[in-house]
């Protein structure tokens, strides 16, 4: 007889999905399930299960495995770069993920490479953010920013006529 038989793994939206799989760990594996990975009444979890379940990432504890890439939505109409009521709930309509990961964000005018993207280099900019992550976590989310520099990328008419700051001096139109 074969090794092989049928089990059931309940998916998140409850709906069955039957999985052809042998017994034991290789089995678990073949079905996209951790071998040591088990659910509170001690049957093994699918991966939609375990999507679901909390974890720990460094010192944040975060409600399950989540996470919202970074998507600029350069929705930041103001010359001042400082984040909007929009994107306040944008990212407020997004706090069930375990992890928001904020659009790329400008730490100084001198990483400024695209137009409508927020920065973080001044403290209007902070207050904006803040209200932001105030909206996050009102809503029991928790988020990251990410910081970016464009570089050599980016072009005088974003810097104020000044010549894009990059770590050395070789042109973005040259082979390297």
């Amino acid at each position: 007889r074969s090794r092989k038989r049928i089990c059931k793994v309940r998916q998140h939206n409850d709906t069955i999905l039957n999985i052809a799989r042998m017994r034991g760990a290789h089995c678990r594996r073949a079905a996209g399930l951790s071998p040591n990975c088990f659910n509170e009444t001690g049957n093994t979890m699918s991966a939609n299960e375990k999507l679901f379940q909390p974890v720990k990432l460094g010192e944040i504890e975060l409600p399950n495995r989540i996470a919202m890439a970074s998507m600029s939505r350069a929705r930041t109409e103001n010359r001042a770069l400082v984040p909007t009521s929009m994107q306040a709930e944008y990212y407020r309509q997004r706090a069930s993920a375990g992890l928001i990961l904020t659009e790329g964000t400008w730490p100084s005018r001198e990483a400024i490479g695209a137009i409508n993207v927020p920065g973080l280099f001044h403290e209007e900019q902070a207050t904006g953010w803040k209200q932001v992550t105030d909206a996050v976590h009102e809503a029991g989310g928790r988020i990251i920013v990410q910081l970016g520099h464009c570089g050599a990328v980016s072009h005088p008419d974003l810097l104020g006529g000044a010549a894009p700051l990059s770590p050395s001096a070789v042109s973005v139109n040259q082979e390297v």
